[in-house]
Formats: structure tokens, C-alpha cells, sequence
């Protein structure tokens, strides 16, 4: 058995700068990526969406810090992330435009009880997938909504249409009898 090496822990093998550099590619084409993919997918976590990602981390582990092990490079790598996502969120608070560019903009898939279907297929929605994400409030036909939006994080939100109660049970929040 060796002896444990404290110095060692903490001596990047890589320049600083060059951790940065690294961090700040991998969570750009990451950005990117995940934007391909499309909110619609991010919107419901299953068991292997949670794997998914856990696996991408590890498979860019090399990417942000080469064979660097010490924990300067780590909590550096780390700091640069979560300080891009301070930076990202910050500015998209702040500007409409990069929240367009960064996080998308909502997308009417519905409009007066008819599917809009140039934005369905943009957001790679069926008309199956739309109803039974309707269904889950209790309402089971297009008629009644007046209209239905693909928000930034992946959910549907519900406008319905008046008279057209929403459910009794479920979740609330989605549903809106309000008029935008």
C-alpha cells in the first residue's frame, strides 16, 4: 500500500485555462444537442432518459478533463458548468432573444379546437400523443380546447375553451379555463 498523496490531489495535470476551454465546448455542444433533440423528449424523464444522461456525463468526463484526476480540475470543470448555466439563465431572464436562441419559444399546436399541423410536425407531435396528453385532465375531445401551447420545458399547457369544464382531479396546473 502507498501512501496517501495530498499534494497529489490537488496538482492539475492540465492548465487551467485549458479545463475552462474544454468545459465551456462540451456544455455548448451539449446546449446544442439537446435543442436538436427537442423539448417534447426533455419534458418526460423516464427511467432510461435518467440513464441516458448519467451516461453522456461519464462519456464526456475525458472530454472535460482529459486523464486529469485531481480535484482542482474537477471542481474547476465543475465551476465552469454550473457558472455557463448561471451565465445562460441570467441572460435569458435578461433578453428575450437568447431565451429564444437558448431555450426555444412556445409553440401553438392548437388553435380554436384544430390541430396546427405545420407546428405539430415542427415539434414532432402526433395527433395521438397531443390527445392523450389531453386526457389526462379528463378531457377527451379537441373540441374543447381553445387552444394548446408546447411551452420551453416540454409540457403542454391546456387553454379550454368556455364552458368546457376542466377536471375535478388531476393535476390543475396544466389546464387554463382563462382566455390569453
Amino acid at each position: 500500500m502507498r501512501p496517501f498523496d495530498w499534494a497529489g490531489l490537488w496538482k492539475p495535470e492540465l492548465s487551467p485555462l485549458e479545463i475552462v476551454c474544454r468545459a465551456v465546448l462540451v456544455y455548448l455542444a451539449a446546449l446544442l444537442l439537446f435543442r436538436i433533440v427537442g423539448r417534447k423528449e426533455l419534458a418526460r424523464y423516464s427511467p432510461f432518459d435518467f440513464l441516458l444522461i448519467l451516461l453522456v456525463s461519464q462519456a464526456l468526463r475525458q472530454t472535460l478533463v482529459a486523464n486529469d484526476q485531481s480535484l482542482t480540475s474537477g471542481l474547476l470543470s465543475l465551476g465552469t458548468l454550473l457558472g455557463l448555466d448561471l451565465l445562460f439563465s441570467w441572460s435569458s431572464f435578461r433578453s428575450r432573444r437568447v431565451a429564444a436562441l437558448v431555450q426555444g419559444r412556445p409553440r401553438k399546436l392548437v388553435e380554436e379546437g384544430r390541430p396546427v399541423d405545420e407546428e405539430l410536425r415542427h415539434s414532432r407531435f402526433t395527433l395521438e400523443e397531443l390527445q392523450s396528453r389531453l386526457r389526462r385532465y379528463g378531457i377527451d375531445r379537441l373540441e374543447a380546447v381553445e387552444s394548446a401551447w408546447l411551452e420551453r420545458d416540454g409540457n403542454v399547457t391546456f387553454v379550454l375553451r368556455p364552458g368546457a369544464r376542466p377536471p375535478r382531479e388531476g393535476p390543475p396546473l396544466p389546464v387554463s379555463t382563462a382566455p390569453m
